[in-house]
């Protein structure tokens, strides 16, 4: 039962929630009807708004875009992987897999939140003992067998995702802003383990390339 109580932890703490304050009455569910539906509607014309400003860049792309605009313009500057981020073991009664729940912040140069328009991938490894072999010659060419071991990086799941997902996944609430990746576990790994996380975002206006890592920690039982 621990991904159901560690995910509706992680949505208190990372996502607004409403609450009723009044007694319930026969109109509360009329009146957060209209409420939803004042969200949508400002939900849909904010869309609206941003296709219309695409639409009149599109118009524009031989324009000279001068250095103080460009100056004035932020970029992503920095990657952060929140200590919320877990790895949940996987739960036999429901048959999910174990995934990371990886939880990123993005600010621009002057420490603000911003968000990301580019490519991110991600991958997530352990390391594994291994044991090797290694023969000695003397010089009556009898030849010895040593055991070495050595720890080698696994590889445990590898994801991508375009800019429109990225765009997807970001989230607000009133801790901050936030984006939200799921990584299912391609291959078994020992919940005693640490997972080793990298991600690589890729700027899609200016190629970019920024990077996070992080040792993630299995949510606990």
């Amino acid at each position: 039962m621990i991904r159901p109580i560690w995910i509706a932890f992680s949505v208190i703490v990372l996502a607004g929630c409403k609450a009723r304050i009044l007694a319930p009455s026969p109109g509360d569910a009329k009146r957060e009807q209209t409420q939803n539906f004042m969200d949508e509607n400002r939900a849909l014309q904010l869309q609206n708004q941003q296709l219309l400003g695409q639409v009149e860049a599109s118009h524009v792309q031989g324009r000279v875009i001068s250095t103080e605009v460009q100056l004035a313009t932020p970029r992503a500057s920095s990657l952060s992987v929140e200590k919320i981020s877990r790895v949940v073991a996987p739960n036999a009664i429901s048959g999910s897999t174990a995934t990371a729940f990886i939880f990123v912040q993005v600010v621009d140069g002057r420490d603000r939140p911003i968000q990301l328009t580019g490519d991110m991938s991600a991958t997530l490894s352990t390391m594994v003992s291994t044991t090797t072999s290694k023969s000695n010659s003397d010089f009556n060419a009898t030849a010895a067998s040593s055991k070495n071991t050595a720890a080698v990086s696994h590889t445990l799941a590898t994801m991508a995702w375009t800019p429109r997902q990225v765009c997807g996944l970001y989230r607000n609430g009133p801790t901050g802003s936030h984006y939200t990746f799921e990584i299912p576990l391609q291959q078994p790994a020992e919940a005693a383990s640490e997972v080793n996380l990298q991600m690589t975002y890729r700027d899609g206006w200016t190629d970019q390339i920024l990077q996070v890592k992080a040792v993630l920690l299995w949510a606990k039982e």
